[in-house]
């Protein structure tokens, strides 16, 4: 059950450092392909824990790392698209929803993942959970189609395929050579970017945005915190099926619910959602459904 403690801690991580993009795109660096470019470059950090584990693997692992890394970057793009276009709260909750169900497909096709009852019930609260809180009961117009839903449900579908590809990595690589060699992979993916004329401009246009200290330390902060909550989800994914994993994200919506409400009340300046007496009931009755769903998680694989 260790995976499962990995991937609160890290789900949690993940909360505060979506908080913090919503932050920074919306006071320090108002371009997504530019703040997705820089996510990206700061991945070259990873060097620092070469010692600690480096190795050369064969070349079809290395293309599969790389490829892996680069699609979680593209992913980043599309998420920094729709959480500028809307609220953590509303973008955030069509993710959670849709990996699992990619990621069960993808899993169903390549690995031949059996799932128990208990665990397939389980992942389906929780996604109902995630539905659930991504629609809102209070402004009729927010059930139509938006733009920033098919941005959210692309980040969805390529941060899927590149989870996909780490579980397949897991068990033939070690644990830090995968994650190594997949960081590199988002530097390479941060770099096709410049490829296309149109993002290479809004790329050096965000130039003038980053100059001060202060929000160069904003974007590291949330790199940081990204990246500890993304090496202890991979903690889990190499421990536990990556669907089930996965799944767990729903719990996450709750630690951003419980920090959006805190920020809204101490810091309004920073970041403000609704929290009208409908949305905090719809709210309530999704936490619960995602609470539900870790409950059968937990007593069906322990």
């Amino acid at each position: 059950m260790a995976w499962l403690y990995f991937a609160i801690a890290g789900y949690f991580l993940n909360a505060l450092a979506a908080l913090g993009d919503k932050i920074v795109l919306g006071k320090v660096l108002p371009k997504p392909i530019g703040y997705a470019f820089w996510q990206g470059i700061l991945s070259v950090a990873v060097v620092l824990i070469i010692p600690f584990g480096f190795s050369i693997i064969g070349s079809q692992h290395i293309a599969a790392s790389l490829a892996a890394g680069a699609l979680w970057t593209v992913g980043l793009y599309f998420f920094f698209e729709a959480l500028f276009l809307s609220d953590a709260s509303r973008t955030l909750p069509i993710i959670l929803s849709l990996s699992p169900l990619f990621l069960f497909a993808f899993e169903t096709i390549g690995f031949r993942t059996g799932f128990t009852g208990g665990e397939f019930i389980g992942a389906i609260l929780l996604v109902a959970g995630s539905v659930f809180l991504s629609l809102d009961f209070e402004n009729r117009e927010d059930y139509r189609i938006h733009i920033f839903s098919l941005f959210a449900g692309l980040a969805a579908l390529f941060f899927s395929l590149s989870l996909f590809l780490i579980k397949d990595l897991f068990s033939k690589e070690t644990f830090l050579n995968v994650f190594i060699w997949s960081r590199f992979g988002m530097v390479v993916g941060a770099l096709l970017f410049l490829i296309f004329p149109g993002m290479r401009r809004e790329i050096f246009s965000v130039t003038e945005f980053i100059r001060k200290p202060r929000h160069v330390g904003s974007i590291i902060t949330v790199k940081i915190l990204g990246s500890a909550g993304g090496l202890l989800i991979y903690f889990a994914i190499a421990r536990a099926s990556v669907t089930l994993v996965n799944a767990l994200e729903g719990i996450q919506y709750a630690f951003i619910f419980i920090l959006a409400l805190l920020a809204s009340i101490y810091w309004p300046r920073l970041i403000r959602e609704s929290f009208g007496f409908k949305t905090l009931v719809q709210k309530i009755s999704g936490i619960l459904l995602v609470s539900a769903g870790l409950f059968f998680l937990y007593f069906h694989i322990s």
